[in-house]
């Protein structure tokens, strides 16, 4: 028996999986091109702030 809708379904899973395959690789590259300062910066504590509140000089 020769059903040629037969391979719809593998040819519907690889034009998924193409495509998410293209976008993880896209995100992937927009990762690594940001800077590094700006994903740590958030790990990082404030000078100016942590200043403010030790300084016995200040009225």
């Amino acid at each position: 028996m020769n059903n040629p809708s037969d391979h719809w379904p593998l040819y519907a899973m690889l034009a998924t999986m193409a495509g998410m395959l293209g976008h993880m690789i896209a995100q992937l590259v927009r990762f690594l091109r940001k800077p590094a300062s700006r994903s740590t910066k958030a790990f990082q504590p404030e000078a100016s702030s942590s200043a403010s509140t030790t300084n016995p000089a200040t009225p």
